[in-house]
C-alpha cells in the first residue's frame, strides 16, 4: 500500500469517528474516541481520535480514567 492509499483510508476510517460520535451525540453531554492501528514496519502505529460536545467534560473524563488506571497499575 502506498502513500496516498493510506491517506485516503484513514481519511476514511476518521470521517467513520466523526459519524459515529455525531451518532452518539444526542445521548451523551460528551463523547471521545479514541483509535490506533498498526500499519506495518515502514508507517508503525496510527492514532486517531475525535470527540464532540463539552470539552470540559471530555477532558475531564480522560484525566480521571488516566489517574485511576494509574494507580491499579502501582498495586
Amino acid at each position: 500500500m502506498n502513500e496516498t492509499e493510506l491517506e485516503k483510508i484513514n481519511n476514511d476510517l476518521l470521517q467513520k469517528l466523526k459519524n459515529i460520535c455525531d451518532e452518539l451525540n444526542p445521548y451523551f453531554d460528551s463523547v471521545q474516541i479514541f483509535t490506533t492501528k498498526h500499519e506495518g514496519n515502514k508507517t508503525g502505529t496510527t492514532e486517531m481520535n475525535w470527540g464532540v460536545g463539552n470539552w470540559f467534560a471530555r477532558y475531564g473524563q480522560i484525566k480521571q480514567w488516566v489517574d485511576k488506571n494509574s494507580q491499579d497499575e502501582g498495586e
